[in-house]
């Protein structure tokens, strides 16, 4: 088992003793798939070594605060269903009422000098009437700037400020709350090639979501709120977190167009009632009303099923799963009104080309719709 084991909240090897929610997650997962009796062995995992371990089956499987992106493909097999989402937050003391960026108007939030997260905390800081306040040094001195009271806040990446605060002389002063300014959505690996062994740890990996457990480990493990971009984790289809989400209502499978190429194992749902946006799209956008089925085929000539639905001047992006909706991306025109970008994940984006959801051409067509999704790229057609 491939993990961290350096970084408080994820992973953390104490002596051989592992805690965390990523070791936590693993045991649970090797419970659901093998049963009790199963011995772990434990593999301390590099950022720089994930590739290597892998490809060289160094690890079954491979829990490491990962993110997939498209150069790293090569590194394996990925899941489909995110356990974990990285990005920036903030963090408080307990005892501020301090809950989310409107809470922090007029006051000042301390983000290390220099770094990607100050020109995040610029962009949001007039909207919420807060002032940035950078500070220079290690990041030791970004959380003595909140323990010492200089700023309100401290502004970072999640698991970077829980890092820091297992270092302050009184962790429990100390929460992360607020929605998620950026995403780095984590993924499980496994080797090259085992694509079965792959969809036996989503189907885990979706019990241990669906029947509450995912949720019990973060709180186990982390301070504070959760932020609501969490929620299409334990709610895949959009409303708010609950402490336990009750198993999904199944639903039946479709085959696929005749002129598609086998389904490799992903099932697919049927298309659901179309339901016409409320506002309309800009100008140049494909003409697609309501919510329409998507299949897709991934660089790893992996087979999904998606649905495009509009909503308002953006369109959002669904990923179905095994069954179930495991991901949403949303997306707004950019200059080129055929390329719609993710805001809050700035490696995805979508591609339609000018015959898009036209289906009077058959499926047979060329692809219409490209571009990088859910950690894949990809190319399909719009309403097959």
């Amino acid at each position: 088992m491939g993990v961290n084991g350096s970084l408080p909240a994820l992973s953390v090897n104490n002596g051989g003793q592992y805690s965390g929610l990523e070791p936590a997650l693993a045991q649970e997962l090797v419970l659901r798939l093998f049963g009790t009796n199963v011995q772990i062995e434990w593999v301390d995992v590099s950022a720089r070594q994930r590739e290597t371990v892998l490809v060289s089956g160094g690890a079954d499987i491979m829990i490491r605060n990962s993110e997939l992106l498209p150069e790293r493909l090569t590194w394996g097999e990925w899941s489909g269903t995110f356990y974990f989402i990285d990005g920036q937050r903030l963090m408080v003391n307990a005892a501020s009422g301090i809950t989310d960026y409107p809470n922090l108007s007029g006051q000042a939030v301390g983000v290390q000098a220099g770094s990607p997260a100050e020109t995040v905390l610029n962009d949001v800081a007039a909207t919420y009437g807060f002032t940035v306040q950078p500070v220079t040094g290690v990041p030791a001195d970004l959380l003595n700037a909140l323990v010492n009271g200089q700023v309100s806040a401290i502004s970072a990446d999640w698991t970077t400020l829980e890092a820091l605060r297992v270092t302050a002389a009184n962790p429990a002063d100390l929460v992360t709350v607020g929605e998620l300014l950026t995403s780095a959505p984590f993924s499980i690996v496994v080797p090259p090639t085992q694509t079965a062994w792959r969809d036996d740890v989503d189907r885990a990996l979706i019990e241990v979501i669906n029947d509450g457990t995912l949720l019990g480990l973060y709180q186990a493990n982390f301070t504070g709120t959760l932020p609501p971009t969490i929620e299409f984790i334990f709610a895949p289809i959009d409303g708010a977190v609950v402490p336990v989400a009750p198993p999904p209502q199944q639903q039946a499978a479709v085959p696929p167009p005749a002129d598609s190429p086998p389904n490799v194992g992903i099932d697919q749902i049927a298309a659901p009632t179309l339901v016409p946006t409320e506002t309309p799209l800009p100008a140049g956008a494909p003409p697609i009303v309501g919510e329409v089925p998507v299949t897709i085929f991934t660089a790893q000539n992996q087979l999904r099923t998606v649905r495009i639905i509009p909503e308002g001047d953006s369109f959002a992006l669904e990923l179905v799963r095994l069954g179930e909706v495991v991901y949403t991306g949303r997306y707004r025109v950019s200059e080129d009104p055929n390329r719609w970008n993710n805001p809050r994940n700035s490696s995805e984006y979508i591609s339609f080309s000018p015959t898009a959801g036209d289906t009077s051409l058959g499926c047979g067509r060329a692809p219409d719709i490209s571009g990088f999704f859910n950690g894949a790229t990809f190319e399909g057609r719009v309403g097959c």
